[in-house]
């Protein structure tokens, strides 16, 4: 047996990527973008991301870094301006540090827990205010103290959208 047990044992890039997006598309029940990165659910007008983001000190066998971060943004703004419209975003990374380290297996099911609660906190309330009444999730998202949780860009946007959709 070497220095390692088992679930120590130091994961390849692709395999810990692999195993996270598993998880989280098993937990999000969202569709998964190869191309991008990202897992998304589109409520109407907004789309909703969870985009996965790498570490360029990342060498398998050594050290993985993820980020992930939570954005929504609004389609119809978007096709019809041609410009981002992001309208927030919150970036999920751990609290004393940059990236995630997901080297090992024990590591990687700590940050999957970790994820799984961030999405629990920003990520499933707002999917359910949208999907149960869209001018109450505008209103949810107006408040101050959500206009700075969920780091809103562009309020005029929601403005919009909640007069196209009376």
């Amino acid at each position: 047996m070497g220095l390692f047990s088992k679930k120590d044992k130091k994961m390849t890039i692709s395999e810990a990527n692999e195993l996270v997006y598993a998880s989280l598309i098993e937990y999000t029940g969202w569709k998964f973008l190869k191309s991008q990165r990202c897992l998304r659910k589109t409520i109407d007008n907004i789309v909703f991301d969870i985009c996965f983001y790498s570490s360029k000190y990342s060498h398998s066998q050594e050290y993985i870094g993820i980020n992930l971060e939570f954005e929504m943004w609004n389609k119809k703004f978007d096709k019809l301006c041609n410009v981002n419209s992001k309208i927030g975003y919150v970036f999920f990374k751990p609290e004393n540090d940059e990236w995630y380290d997901i080297s090992t297996e024990k590591q990687l099911n700590l940050v999957i827990d970790d994820l799984k609660n961030k999405i629990n906190e920003y990520v499933f309330p707002l999917i359910e205010y949208f999907e149960n009444d869209y001018s109450s999730a505008i209103i949810y998202l107006s408040k101050e103290e959500n206009i700075n949780k969920y780091n809103i860009k562009r309020f005029n946007t929601f403005d919009k959208m909640s007069k196209d959709n009376k």
